[in-house]
Protein backbone atom coordinates (compact mmCIF):
# COMPACT_ATOMS: atom_id res chain seq x y z
CA UNK A 1 0.00 0.00 0.00
CA UNK A 2 1.47 3.78 -1.25
CA UNK A 3 1.32 6.05 1.08
CA UNK A 4 0.10 9.58 -0.28
CA UNK A 5 2.13 12.52 0.55
CA UNK A 6 0.38 14.90 -1.64
CA UNK A 7 -3.26 16.05 -0.40
CA UNK A 8 -5.45 15.47 -3.72
CA UNK A 9 -7.05 18.48 -4.96
CA UNK A 10 -10.56 18.94 -6.40
CA UNK A 11 -10.90 21.14 -9.48
CA UNK A 12 -13.49 22.89 -7.83
CA UNK A 13 -11.13 23.76 -4.74
CA UNK A 14 -8.74 26.63 -6.35
CA UNK A 15 -12.34 28.29 -7.73
CA UNK A 16 -13.52 28.16 -4.19
CA UNK A 17 -10.94 29.68 -2.81
CA UNK A 18 -10.75 33.01 -5.30
CA UNK A 19 -14.40 33.35 -4.75
CA UNK A 20 -14.33 33.41 -0.94
CA UNK A 21 -11.26 35.68 -1.34
CA UNK A 22 -13.03 37.97 -4.16
CA UNK A 23 -15.82 38.14 -1.74
CA UNK A 24 -13.77 38.92 1.36
CA UNK A 25 -12.40 41.93 -0.59
CA UNK A 26 -15.63 43.45 -2.03
CA UNK A 27 -17.32 43.05 0.95
CA UNK A 28 -14.22 45.30 2.96
CA UNK A 29 -14.17 47.54 0.17
CA UNK A 30 -18.02 48.50 0.41
CA UNK A 31 -17.30 49.01 3.94
CA UNK A 32 -14.78 51.53 3.50
CA UNK A 33 -16.85 53.31 0.47
CA UNK A 34 -19.98 53.18 2.56
CA UNK A 35 -17.76 54.47 5.68
CA UNK A 36 -16.28 57.28 3.21
CA UNK A 37 -19.80 58.43 1.68
CA UNK A 38 -21.10 58.72 5.49
CA UNK A 39 -18.11 60.95 6.58
CA UNK A 40 -18.37 63.55 3.46
CA UNK A 41 -22.17 63.75 3.71
CA UNK A 42 -21.55 64.61 7.71
CA UNK A 43 -18.42 66.99 6.84
CA UNK A 44 -16.41 65.26 9.16
CA UNK A 45 -13.93 64.58 5.66
CA UNK A 46 -12.98 68.19 4.76
CA UNK A 47 -12.49 71.08 6.90
CA UNK A 48 -14.93 73.74 5.79
CA UNK A 49 -12.33 76.57 6.64
CA UNK A 50 -9.62 74.73 4.70
CA UNK A 51 -12.14 74.61 1.88
CA UNK A 52 -13.48 77.94 2.07
CA UNK A 53 -9.44 78.89 1.77
CA UNK A 54 -8.82 76.34 -1.06
CA UNK A 55 -12.10 78.11 -3.07
CA UNK A 56 -11.06 81.58 -2.44
CA UNK A 57 -7.64 80.78 -3.96
CA UNK A 58 -9.06 79.17 -6.71
CA UNK A 59 -10.82 82.15 -8.03
CA UNK A 60 -8.93 83.83 -10.84
CA UNK A 61 -7.33 87.42 -9.61
CA UNK A 62 -6.68 90.55 -11.73
CA UNK A 63 -3.63 90.97 -12.87
CA UNK A 64 -2.21 94.69 -12.50
CA UNK A 65 0.61 93.42 -15.13
CA UNK A 66 -1.96 94.04 -17.69
CA UNK A 67 -2.57 97.40 -16.29
CA UNK A 68 0.63 98.35 -15.86
CA UNK A 69 1.40 97.80 -19.71
CA UNK A 70 -1.43 100.06 -21.02
CA UNK A 71 -0.33 103.38 -18.90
Amino acid sequence: MQSKTMVERHPGDLAELELGTNAFAASHLAILLSTLLAMAMRGSLVDPDALARWQHDQRPQASNSLNNNIS
